[in-house]
């Protein structure tokens, strides 16, 4: 049965690689929500090595896309159990966090 396990976490990884790639290029910095079950994106995150609260609604991480640092983030839609989902290069969003840090002082 270990053989099943890891059939369904490679089909899980190639779905979820799709959907964040296809985020990133065709709405990058923008939350979508998908059809991905939050469960599966918990998975998914923890199989990239992030630690995750059992009570969070949020999930952040870093990975590589096509030699790029990405930043990732997954939040549970509390309506249907799927998760929302927002891949920003990773300088980018270091310059929006930057800038809003500077409009509020």
């Amino acid at each position: 049965m270990k053989w099943l396990s890891g059939l369904i976490t490679k089909k899980l990884d190639k779905k979820m690689n799709s959907i964040i790639r296809d985020i990133y290029t065709n709405n990058e910095g923008t939350f979508i929500s998908t059809s991905a079950f939050w469960e599966a994106s918990e998975k998914f995150a923890k199989d990239k090595g992030v630690k995750i609260d059992n009570n969070s609604s949020n999930i952040y991480f870093k990975m590589m896309i096509d030699n790029e640092e990405v930043d990732v983030t997954f939040y549970k839609n509390r309506r249907n159990g799927t998760t929302d989902i927002c891949v920003e290069e990773s300088e980018k969003a270091l310059k929006k966090a930057m800038e809003k840090i500077r409009t509020k002082s």
